[in-house]
């Protein structure tokens, strides 16, 4: 198919803000109200009845929504009225193409503006060629979306079965004592934010670095010695401690590997005793259910919630010699690797059929790929 002439979207739509909801907001209101990630309450009254895509203003940027009827939306986001020269589902598979990073113009907190959106170039088709392509890439993406779905399926399976693994361990245990008990010290971070340095040898942690019980290189913040010896004093992190997450979320855990690292913020530092406590087996415990659920329970804050040092010092361990630990982590080892590998493969497939089903869309909507 020959290269297809183009028009700015301005010319199709008119852009329209959204307003603040809170004075029309009632929980058994049949008016959705919608943000960027969808609708999350309901209102009384509706900003605006008929078919529209929404672009969002701030924040999350890149997720455009479809909707048809009835519908109240942020101020943090714009609706359209569409012209009758576009058809609205063909309209927001094709805003799904847009290469919002290219457009935003705030790093800090993404933004667009409707002039920004309004100049984007739209493919110029007729609307019984839109409605056909929207016909097929309904068709054609609720396969993947399917397919999406039971991989999502499997993901909760497979992880429901790896925490059964961890909880069927210490179901049976009578003994537990506190982890202040159990360590030669556990350590809050400095509360200040660490100073980069592109080319420095140390790395400052973050939250992000910990998940499921895994260290993640790569996300933490690249630092100078000067700064991790500040940042540390006299509590470097040595291989086989443990970092723990205080907030952002709180409660994951890993051991310390290999490297030259100090604390960032939110990040915690427990220093096991050797002689009464296994690293592997401490990672294992914060991940029993009884745990996560105390600490739920115990976290501080609403719009961040965050675990204090008292709390994680406090916190019950199981109590068992040495030996028996290790045999516990080597049998979860074990186990929860032949489950990660699973886990690993899905969430592969899961992003190859993300990508096929970005890459159809893109093919259909720029002509590229012919449905006639």
């Amino acid at each position: 198919m020959s290269e297809l002439e183009t028009v700015g979207l301005q010319y199709l739509v008119k852009f329209r803000s959204g307003q603040d909801y809170k004075h029309v907001q009632d929980d058994s209101g049949g008016v959705p109200v919608i943000g960027s990630g969808g609708p999350f309450t309901t209102a009384t009254e509706h900003l605006y009845d008929g078919e529209s895509v929404l672009f969002g203003r701030k924040g999350t940027i890149d997720r455009p929504i479809h909707i048809n009827g009835k519908f109240w939306t942020v101020d943090t986001m714009f609706y359209t009225e569409l012209s009758h020269y576009v058809d609205g589902r063909w309209l927001y598979y094709w805003s799904t193409t847009i290469p919002f990073g290219l457009y935003s113009t705030d790093t800090a907190l993404p933004s667009m503006t409707s002039s920004t959106l309004g100049r984007l170039e739209v493919p110029v088709l007729s609307i019984q060629t839109q409605r056909r392509i929207t016909d097929y890439l309904d068709r054609e993406t609720s396969e993947i979306d399917a397919m999406i779905d039971k991989l999502d399926e499997l993901d909760e399976i497979l992880r429901t079965r790896r925490q059964s693994a961890i909880d069927e361990v210490f179901l049976e245990t009578a003994y537990f004592a506190p982890l202040w008990t159990l360590t030669k010290d556990v350590i809050d971070c400095p509360h200040t934010t660490p100073v980069v340095d592109d080319l420095g040898q140390y790395e400052a942690v973050r939250t992000a670095s910990v998940r499921d019980g895994k260290y993640i290189p790569g996300n933490g913040i690249s630092v100078s010695e000067t700064t991790a010896r500040e940042r540390n004093g006299e509590n470097r992190p040595d291989q086989g401690d443990v970092f723990f997450t205080r907030e952002a979320p709180a409660g994951e855990a890993c051991v310390v590997p290999d490297g030259n690292f100090c604390l960032g913020q939110r990040m915690v530092l427990i220093k096991p005793d050797f002689e009464k406590l296994d690293s592997r087996f401490l990672v294992y415990a914060i991940y029993a259910s009884n745990n996560q659920s105390e600490m739920a329970l115990s976290a501080c804050g609403t719009t961040v919630v965050n675990l204090k040092l008292g709390t994680i010092r406090s916190m019950m361990v199981p109590s068992c010699d040495l030996e028996e630990q290790r045999r516990i982590a080597d049998h979860l080892d074990d186990v929860t690797a032949k489950i990660d590998a699973m886990l690993s493969k899905v969430a592969e497939l899961k992003d190859l059929l993300t990508e096929r089903r970005a890459a159809l869309i893109t093919d259909v909507v720029t002509g590229r790929k012919d449905v006639a």
